[in-house]
């Protein structure tokens, strides 16, 4: 047996073995579980190293018809996101929107520059027309997207520093509120 730095051979290789156990621990429970999953976490910016940084910004993973998970959060129903911020959001189709639920949007600081609206399982540019005037009246565009294209143009928007908000309706709103059941 000989030394190495001051250390046996024999316990620089144990060391190696564990530091090499413990990295293949580290990347396995880094690793997305689910192919949409992997799809949605790499669009545009590396999640992991942002949370480890504590400049995580928000992000949709994943959707279902009845809600979202927003950084690894499920969240049901309507919601409302900013760069660093997400809320539940009450609406669930386009008719119920209020003067009231785009406030927020409105009083926003940093302001708002671009309000995507996730407006369910299809395109609706229902919003009533003085809700259209308050918002332009603010300085800010909507674009009008089905909720599937809402999620990843603010997952991008988001990730390039963009002054973006989303608005993302259910993609059902007569789906149950509960969260999906997961398999063990």
């Amino acid at each position: 047996m000989g030394t190495y730095f001051g250390y046996s051979t024999d316990s620089q290789t144990n060391m190696s073995r564990t530091l090499l156990q413990l990295r293949r621990g580290l990347c396995a429970a880094t690793r997305p579980t689910s192919q949409l999953t992997r799809r949605w976490i790499n669009y545009g910016h590396d999640m992991h190293k942002e949370m480890l940084n504590g400049t995580a910004k928000v992000s949709v993973t994943e959707y279902d018809e009845g809600g979202f998970v927003i950084n690894d959060v499920n969240m049901r129903g309507g919601v409302a996101l900013f760069s660093e911020i997400a809320m539940l959001w009450k609406p669930k189709r386009i008719e119920e929107i209020t003067r009231d639920h785009l406030a927020v949007f409105t009083v926003a600081n940093p302001p708002v520059e671009i309000l995507v609206l996730g407006c369910g399982e299809r395109i609706n540019h229902g919003l009533a027309p003085e809700l259209k005037e308050l918002l332009k009246t603010n300085g800010i565009v909507v674009e009008y997207l089905d909720t599937v294209n809402a999620c990843a143009t603010f997952n991008i928007l988001n990730a390039e520093d963009r002054r973006v908000a989303a608005a993302l309706l259910p993609y059902d709103p007569d789906a149950t509120p509960e969260a999906p059941e997961t398999t063990s």
